[in-house]
């Protein structure tokens, strides 16, 4: 409810011992109240993830100027590798 994903970038940040750690940073737009809403939601509900970061910041907006509230959030994934036999 108005909360708008604006970005993802997904990547594997380490690699050893047989597990991998994926990381994806996601960014969204939108209110305060649903933004908050949205990580409590991830938090809860993400399962074999952890939210490891979020960043709050504000920007202007493109072609209007005004203020808009961004969040960014890397979520991490443990993995393990599975060889193919």
């Amino acid at each position: 409810a108005g909360v708008h994903t604006t970005g993802y970038v997904p990547a594997v940040t380490l690699r050893q011992d047989g597990i991998e750690i994926h990381t994806a940073q996601l960014t969204l737009t939108g209110p305060f109240a649903e933004l908050l809403r949205t990580v409590e939601a991830l938090e809860r509900d993400l399962a074999g993830c952890r939210l490891r970061t979020a960043e709050w910041a504000t920007v202007a907006q493109p072609r209007t100027r005004r203020p808009q509230l961004v969040l960014t959030l890397h979520i991490q994934q443990l993995t393990l590798i599975t060889e193919p036999k």
